[in-house]
Parts: C-alpha cells; sequence; structure tokens
C-alpha cells in the first residue's frame, strides 16, 4: 500500500521528508499533532512563517523531476534507489517510504545500504555521471554534493596530487622540548610517534595546536 510523502520545512529550509509515521517519529509528534500541521487552513494561514514548521504534502518530487535509479534490492523486496538530486530512497515490504540524504564522514560522503555504511558519492556518479565506473577511478565532489560538482579521475592523477600534501607533514623536522629547551629532534612526525609512545595523528595535531586539554607532549616542527 503506498502511503503519501510529506515533507516539513523551517521557513526556506527543508527539514525532514517521509511518511506520517517516519515524521512523527523524528520530529516527536503525536498523530494528532501532525493532523493538526497537515490542515490546510494552518498552513495557509502560518506556513510563511520563517520560525515555525511548515508541513506539507508532496503531490510530486519536492524539487523539480527527479530521477531515480533502482541500485538494490533484498530478498525480502526491500528496494533502495539513488535519486538525481544526491538522496536516496527506500521503499520497505509494506510499502512505506525513507528519502535519506548523505553524511560526511572523514571526508567522504556515505549512505546505508541494508544497514552497512557505503559511499555514496560513488553509487551515485555509477548511477547518473559515468556508469561504467571503473575501479582505478576516484569519485572527487568539489564542494556541495550536487552531480554537477562531481569529478572522475584516475586513482594515480589523485594520488598525485594528494600524495605532496600527505608528505609534507612527514618530511618536516619535529622537535621534543621539555621544560622549554630541545631535548631531541627528529625527521618526521611518525618517527616521533614511534619514541614518544603516542600515535601519528596526535604528534600532527599538537604541532598545528589542534587540542583542547594541555597536551602530553611538548613538540614542535623546527
Amino acid at each position: 500500500m503506498h502511503e503519501d510523502i510529506y515533507a516539513v520545512y523551517k521557513g526556506e529550509k527543508l527539514i525532514v521528508i517521509g511518511t506520517e509515521k517516519e515524521i512523527c517519529r523524528k520530529l516527536h509528534w503525536t498523530r494528532s499533532t501532525f493532523k493538526w500541521e497537515a490542515y490546510p487552513s494552518i498552513m495557509a494561514k502560518h506556513g510563511a512563517m520563517k520560525n515555525r514548521l511548515c508541513l506539507v504534502k508532496l503531490e510530486n518530487d519536492p524539487i523539480g523531476e527527479v530521477e531515480e535509479l533502482l541500485i538494490h534490492e533484498t530478498e525480502k523486496g526491500v528496494r533502495y534507489y539513488a535519486r538525481s538530486d544526491c538522496t536516496f530512497k527506500k521503499i520497505s515490504r509494506n510499502g512505506s517510504t525513507h528519502i535519506s540524504k548523505p553524511w560526511k564522514r572523514h571526508g567522504v560522503y556515505e549512505t546505508k545500504i541494508c544497514c552497512k555504511p557505503m559511499n555514496a558519492s560513488r553509487i551515485l556518479a555509477k548511477a547518473f555521471v559515468k556508469y561504467d565506473l571503473q575501479d582505478d577511478e576516484v569519485v572527487i565532489v568539489d564542494g556541495e554534493l550536487k552531480l554537477e560538482n562531481m569529478k572522475i579521475v584516475k586513482k594515480k592523477e589523485f594520488a598525485a596530487k594528494v600524495a605532496p600534501r600527505a608528505s609534507a607533514h612527514r618530511t618536516k623536522t619535529i622537535g621534543y622540548f621539555k621544560d622549554g629547551q630541545l631535548v631531541k629532534t627528529y625527521p618526521s612526525s611518525r618517527k616521533a610517534a614511534a619514541d614518544l609512545y603516542c600515535s601519528y595523528q596526535t604528534i600532527l595535531d599538537i604541532c598545528n595546536h589542534k587540542y583542547k586539554r594541555e597536551p602530553l607532549v611538548d613538540v614542535r616542527y623546527i
């Protein structure tokens, strides 16, 4: 059975898209609250207020015509779709629909397919940008996650651009200080981490002053 899809806005900002049950669960609304918010006269009277949540029933896609492509279907009939607006849709066995936006983790956009995190930008690029995306190709998102912001380059080309930046930290000389006096120097942050019994990232964070508490060791670029 098909369920109606709604969108909740705060001013012009989209807060959530989903069915009645999904919206009530996410916003902690009761069914009575949902029906009150969906009532036409309430929307007409208060929907334009920028600080008030406005519930709108979606007759079509919220932003123009959105192309969808089936990317996975489970044995139990759960279907996952990639959408050209860079969102993902899940249709459960009972017909309920859930639309989600990818999130960014460690610089990579991810989404969940069958409860497993997947590379969202790569899935979207293969669906709408280059269907024959190869294993030796990397998808780079320049700015906001949109199809027009995706670039596909070879891994070697991508590595050539990234490697100099990554190696810059390792080639800087690290100085270990005690009571303000230089005690020892290291040719790289990895060497310093191994000798001082801490992680490579900790050394980098201290040298780049990216810490909230007093650091355990006094290390600096010299």
